[in-house]
């Protein structure tokens, strides 16, 4: 099977931000906040921001994980949000 070097190049930042992550957890700092997901979009819109996506830890992982890594991704019913500001910000 061969991997192309764009989606190795995807996985290899994966890898960091998970990496990223454990890391973070390891000196006490955890990248859950507990959002009911019904609630997320009212709270980045009550300070400026919109929600451009909300995804799936596990749908993340079966996009840009290869198949063999994707399937054995726990399901931990985690999501990732990205969200931007809804009105350009300008910068004095």
């Amino acid at each position: 099977m061969s991997i192309s070097l764009a989606r190795q190049q995807q996985f290899g930042r994966v890898l960091r931000v998970i990496t990223a992550f454990r890391l973070a957890r390891w000196a006490g700092e955890t990248p859950c906040f507990g959002w009911n997901p019904a609630e997320l979009p009212a709270w980045p819109r009550d300070r400026g921001f919109a929600v451009l996506s909300d995804y799936a830890d596990r749908a993340l992982a079966a996009t840009y994980f290869p198949p063999a890594l994707a399937q054995d991704f726990p399901d931990r019913g985690g999501h990732v949000a990205l969200c931007a500001p809804s009105a350009p910000t300008v910068l004095r």
